[in-house]
């Protein structure tokens, strides 16, 4: 997958993370869900942000929803991943490994202490190398 840059453009999607009731990841309807997004004519996938419950999951629940999606996609179209997490060192892995599985960036969301002081925050993540890794999106909602 090529990584995302400054010429992307049009309707990413900000897909949920589909369930079963009794909590497991519901990888069928995650299949349904891509298709219809590409029928429907999406330019990018965003997963495991806000709507996607993220922070429900295990990493390991977490690479196995980006790797089911991006087989999915099958190169259509650019997703990004959403690796915001508590620390630096658990965004860090979470961004190779997306990154490593074909994602095309990755979107983090300041902790709700940080939002006042966003440009802080932003230059402190590019200062631990998150950015060098792959491209970044800072989701900017102070909510």
């Amino acid at each position: 997958m090529t990584r995302l840059n400054e010429s992307a453009h049009g309707v990413y999607v900000i897909a949920v993370t589909p369930f079963h009731a009794d909590g497991a990841l519901d990888l069928e309807s995650t299949d349904r869900m891509v298709d219809f997004y590409l029928e429907a004519g999406a330019t990018g996938l965003t997963v495991l942000g806000m709507m996607g419950e993220s922070q429900k999951l295990t990493i390991e629940e977490s690479q196995l929803i980006v790797r089911r999606i991006l087989q999915r996609v099958a190169d259509r179209v650019p997703v990004v991943v959403g690796v915001s997490a508590p620390g630096f060192a658990q965004m860090a892995a979470l961004t190779q490994m997306v990154m490593e599985d074909g994602a095309a960036g990755v979107m983090i969301a300041p902790p709700r202490p940080c939002a006042p002081m966003i440009r802080s925050w932003a230059t402190t993540i590019r200062r631990r190398a998150l950015s060098a890794m792959c491209p970044l999106f800072c989701r900017t909602s102070l909510w």
